[in-house]
């Protein structure tokens, strides 16, 4: 019984996890939403400076990805081109930039608490490295995405739910799950319980033959019921989906197990 009770609090710990990831994926969801329209920008959103290019160094981001850093002579710390938008970033011309060289910078404040801005769009004399149009393009492609994944996560998040209660609904307080057949005669009491891994054949609160395994294999529990001085054969048949108790040779109860 004690093991049972373990893994109950097993599978109420799950739930209680995938509650919390599941809210998590439905606030991410709706942050999808409210940050689509917020990179919905035009010129009049962005500050413009032309600042003298000092360098560029490249950081690694979450995985395999990058974000780039921009110093300028005329502010000490970098300026972010974050790991969305270096993929619509032109890295030759980048690469190409020379120190003290004059670029055009459009760029607005970042969440990133790591910098204070965030490149949006900038050009040197010859070439645009990376236009407005392209960043607003990047980061809501980003949002839909977190509209489309989200909801599949969530809805992952919801059936791993459903499975653990329905575990935990299967688990009485002896262990033996539900009563799926219960039969009466000669003063004694025959039951078919069915758990989340085990099939038991119980006799007067006692148990006496007991299946492991998943209810759609074949099997049979067998146990005796001494009454007066015969000794009366009981029998549970598992087969096709279903269960059948019998009594002394004749079937008494019969029960879909499909659905466990």
């Amino acid at each position: 019984m004690d093991g049972y009770k373990g893994y109950k609090g097993f599978l109420i710990g799950l739930i209680v996890l995938f509650v919390a990831i599941g809210g998590l994926f439905a606030f991410m969801f709706c942050n999808s939403f409210y940050f689509y329209s917020e990179f919905d920008l035009d010129y009049s959103d962005l500050t413009y400076e032309e600042l003298t290019f000092n360098r560029v160094e490249k950081k690694r981001g979450y995985k395999s990805s990058w974000r780039y850093e921009m110093y300028f002579d005329e502010y000490d710390k970098p300026f972010e081109i974050s790991t969305i938008t270096n993929k619509k970033l032109d890295k030759k011309a980048l690469e190409g930039l020379m120190n003290g060289e004059i670029i055009k910078v459009y760029y607005c404040d970042t969440s990133n608490r790591n910098y204070d801005y965030e490149i949006c769009e900038f050009s040197s004399e010859s070439t645009v490295l990376l236009s407005l149009t392209d960043y607003v393009e990047s980061n809501q492609d980003n949002q839909i995405a977190g509209m489309i994944v989200c909801p599949i996560l969530m809805l992952m998040c919801s059936f791993l739910i459903y499975i653990f209660v329905r575990y935990i609904k299967a688990i009485d307080d002896e262990g033996l799950g539900k009563i799926k057949i219960e039969y009466i005669e000669d003063g004694n009491v025959i039951r078919i319980h069915n758990s989340f891994d085990a099939c038991s054949l119980v006799i007067n609160d006692k148990v006496v033959d007991r299946h492991y395994g998943i209810v759609s294999d074949k099997f049979e529990l067998k146990g005796k019921i001494k009454v007066g001085d015969k000794k009366i054969p009981v029998k549970a048949v598992m087969s096709s989906f279903n269960i059948r108790l019998y009594y002394n040779g004749k079937m008494v109860g019969k029960k879909f197990m499909g659905l466990g």
